[in-house]
């Protein structure tokens, strides 16, 4: 499997006339981009990694990740 996000396209008809139009939620992948260049897709941005961000400071520092 590679991560060049042609599988994705593949499976999403990216350029056919069935090609899928909406939202993507997905990470800020460069490789991702292929999939949001005619604007039929409108990408939406996972917040995964700044909630783990969070999770881990209030682990460190509980007092400063509530303020």
């Amino acid at each position: 499997m590679s991560k060049h996000g042609e599988h994705l396209a593949e499976f999403l008809a990216i350029g056919s006339d069935c090609q899928y139009v909406g939202y993507q939620i997905a990470d800020a992948a460069s490789n991702m981009n292929l999939l949001y260049a005619n604007g039929l897709i409108v990408e939406c941005g996972c917040w995964f990694h700044a909630r783990s961000k969070i999770t881990t400071a209030r682990e460190s520092a509980p007092a400063k990740a509530e303020g």
